[in-house]
């Protein structure tokens, strides 16, 4: 008999994190959960400490599958490891830096049955090394709204604080884009939101998502990660022209290619800053309408729009040292 929930857990590089990231995840107190952990080739003993680990919970490891990759392929595919052998009737994803509170699964499970929704989102923390937030998200029972909401960054686009039906995987073929190590979620969300025929809130945050990993990929925006993001419009912007819905989508899509380019200003410094200044020109109109952005990056934006990148570098440079955590 098939699991009620299948948990898809990416491993690389985590030697400092997986213990307290397993722990909480076979100490949850849903009993029927089918855990996949993903050795993406992993250069450190993460494994090794997830094996020692795995001997202290005895009951679970009936259900503990480990898939080995011969050589690294990427988050995305390392997701796709796990969904290619997961049996539960839903999933959901947890990264191996972070945790989860002990209940998380039970309680997205309960709402799953209760609503019959196919995708069940909640609330979500984001842990800083001296901080903690913590993050509210208000779903919409209509994927196509949810959509809307994630390109306008009102909704977080990680899969691991949302339950999905694998029946929604399986039926349109979703999968995480191979070679897209960036915004590989947004992608994929975006698609399960899409076909999803109804989305369900459970207004609780039980998923801890770490910000101070130096080696995650969130922390580290190198000249491949940018090149990801904006591989990653191409493939959503693909995506609504397809399904013929990229009219309905244009102001809050062209929203998120603004979030896009700031990425990619700040990344960069010089010719390389220049090129990246002239993608999506059509955002310059959307800088002040952008309800998510502080009013200091706005400005920085305005400066980058009319071609002043030292303005846009010198007020981010403040920013960031006035608020190091605001978008």
């Amino acid at each position: 008999m098939e699991p009620l929930l299948s948990v898809i857990v990416p491993v690389y590089n985590v030697a400092n994190y997986i213990q307290k990231c397993a722990c909480s995840l076979f100490e949850q107190t849903l009993k029927d959960v089918e855990y996949i952990f993903v050795d993406d080739c992993s250069p450190d003993n993460s494994i090794d400490i997830l094996h020692a680990l795995i001997k202290k919970y005895p009951e679970r490891e009936p259900l503990i599958k480990i898939v080995y990759h011969e050589k690294n392929k990427g988050l995305p595919s390392a997701r796709n490891s796990g969904l290619s052998i997961a049996t539960g009737k839903y999933i959901i994803h947890c990264d191996s830096d972070d945790w989860v509170e002990k209940d998380m699964y039970e309680n997205l499970c309960n709402t799953a049955l209760m609503t019959g929704a196919d995708i069940i989102g909640g609330d979500f923390y984001e842990e800083y090394k001296d901080r903690t937030y913590y993050h509210k998200q208000l779903y919409n029972i209509d994927g196509q709204e949810c959509i809307k909401d994630s390109l306008l960054g009102k909704l977080h686009c990680s899969v691991c604080n949302k339950l999905v039906k694998r029946e929604l995987y399986n039926k349109y073929s979703i999968h995480f884009p191979d070679g897209i190590n960036m915004w590989e979620d947004v992608v994929t969300i975006v698609q399960l939101y899409y076909y999803a025929n109804k989305v369900a809130y459970l207004p609780q945050a039980y998923y801890h998502y770490v910000r101070y990993n130096a080696n995650s990929y969130t922390n580290s925006l190198g000249y491949l990660s940018c090149l990801n993001l904006i591989d990653a419009v191409k493939v959503l912007d693909d995506f609504f022209y397809s399904k013929g819905i990229y009219h309905k989508l244009e102001i809050p899509f062209n929203h998120l290619k603004l979030s896009v380019k700031l990425n990619l200003l700040l990344s960069a410094r010089g010719e390389q800053q220049k090129v990246w200044n002239k993608l999506y020109p059509q955002t310059r109109h959307y800088i002040l309408s952008d309800k998510e952005l502080h009013w200091f990056r706005k400005l920085s934006l305005l400066f980058a729009a009319y071609g002043c990148l030292p303005g846009f570098n010198l007020l981010s440079h403040i920013g960031k040292m006035l608020r190091p955590n605001v978008r």
